[in-house]
Order: C-alpha cells, then structure tokens, then sequence
C-alpha cells in the first residue's frame, strides 16, 4: 500500500474489527466522560473517527481526539477527512507533551511495529492522567493464525516472514498482559477478539486484503505463487469454505494514581 488513501482504506477495515470492542470499552472504562484522548500511531485516523462516532450516535459529543504518527502524509490526509482531530508528526517513543495531558490514550495495531514496545506504553501511562486507562485495542499474533483450506497456510507462513523482514514482531498479541504490567498500569485486562465468518466476502474487503498481501509479499514470493494463492483463496470464499484466523489481542490498564 503506497498511497494515503489505500492505506486509510486498510485501516478503516481493521477499526471495523474492533468497533464491538470499542462500544463496549465506552461503557466499561466510563469513557464518556473524557473530554480529551490521544491516539499514538493514529496514520490516516481511522481508529479516531471510529472512536469518535460510538459518542456521537450516543448523543454524547464526541470527546476531543490528538493523533500522533511518524508518517507526515498520512497526518496531512488525515486533516483533509476529520479537520476536527488535531494531527502530530512525532515519534511514539519520545511523546511530545508533558505528564498527565490526557485523560485516555490508545492504539491500533501499533505495538507490533515499535523497537521497544515496552518503550511505548511507558509513554502513553506518563502522558495520561492517574486513573486513566491506556489502551490496545488490536495486536495480532501470527503464531497462533489459523487458514484452511490447508493449501493456503503457505499464505500464512509468507505474510508471517515478510512483517518480520519489515521490522514487526508478529507475536506481540500474546505478550500484550507482560506488556501493560511491565509499564506499571493497574487493573490490567486483556482478551482476544472473536472471529466470524460468512459464505461470501464483499469485494471491497477482497481487494483490501490482497492490496496488503501483494505488498507485504513484494520479493517475498514470484508473482505466479501470489496469482495460484490469490486464486485458491477466492474459489474458497465462493465454496463458503474459507477461513483465515489470526489471534487478535487486546488489552487495557490504568495510569496509577
């Protein structure tokens, strides 16, 4: 995925994953009474605007969003589709605001992607108020992914070895709990998301899908094994037979007080 807009159409897929898990979080972490929440790794905002529409259609306004990423041009594409949400070029490790500024903070599939994850929640607790709560809301674990039919776990296994040669721990979802408790948050939860499946997917999921795939398996794989895995992946979704699983954690905690 190489343009703004192929990357905001991922990853309102993947905030899509998590939109029961985001309803409940509201409810449970009394989230609507936070005026003003930080996402690290925010890219195009996606998760934000997420987020933000579970307070909107609970006639509760939604609270103010700050987004931080390293990617300038997801930030700019980001202004273009919520002007709303403040946007901020800056590393995750190295937070650009003083302790206790905000009153939640989250992420979406980041952690697997940071040097030092442990790093990154160490931030998010010390620019969080005490008593708020600091959240994961996905991160995934391809040790434990799960495709069927069986002729496509070399899918699997492809996927798996390109996020590691691109810098991805892909089992970050199990260490989520060693994570949060190491960072010092209290009333640590964790858990994994459900999994469904139907006969058939719609296209647009289809080609999000495989957008991703095609560049993560860039070099990884020859274009005719990509085409037969791309082929026998679609017929099973036509037979209503396929599945592919990936354990998919989450996990919250709150900032001491």
């Amino acid at each position: 995925m190489h343009t703004p807009e192929q990357r905001h159409r991922r990853y309102q897929q993947q905030a899509g994953w998590t939109v029961a898990l985001q309803q409940y979080l509201i409810a449970a972490l009394k989230l609507n009474a936070v005026h003003i929440i930080l996402e690290v790794g925010s890219g195009t905002g996606a998760a934000s605007q997420s987020l933000s529409k579970h307070f909107q259609t609970s006639s509760r306004i939604a609270p103010y969003f700050y987004g931080v990423d390293l990617r300038l041009e997801d930030l700019t594409y980001s202004q273009t589709i919520h002007p709303d949400h403040q946007s901020i070029c800056a590393d995750g490790l190295a937070l650009p605001f003083s302790e206790n500024t905000f009153e939640a903070s989250f992420c979406h599939f980041l952690l697997m992607w940071l040097a030092d994850p442990l790093q990154g929640l160490d931030e998010m607790r010390r620019v969080t108020q005490p008593g708020g709560p600091v959240i994961a809301f996905a991160e995934p674990d391809y040790g434990g992914r799960i495709d069927y039919p069986p002729s496509l776990a070399e899918l699997g296994k492809l996927q798996t070895r390109s996020l590691r040669a691109q810098g991805a721990n892909p089992e970050t979802g199990r260490k989520l709990a060693h994570l949060f408790n190491h960072a010092g948050l209290d009333h640590v939860h964790t858990g994994v998301l459900g999994g469904e499946w139907t006969a058939t997917r719609s296209e647009q999921d289809s080609d999000v899908e495989w957008d991703t795939l095609l560049a993560d398996l860039s070099g990884q794989a020859s274009q005719k094994q990509l085409e037969d895995l791309q082929r026998v992946d679609q017929e099973a979704w036509q037979r209503g037979e396929r599945v592919l699983y990936v354990p998919t954690f989450y996990c919250w905690g709150l900032v001491p007080d």
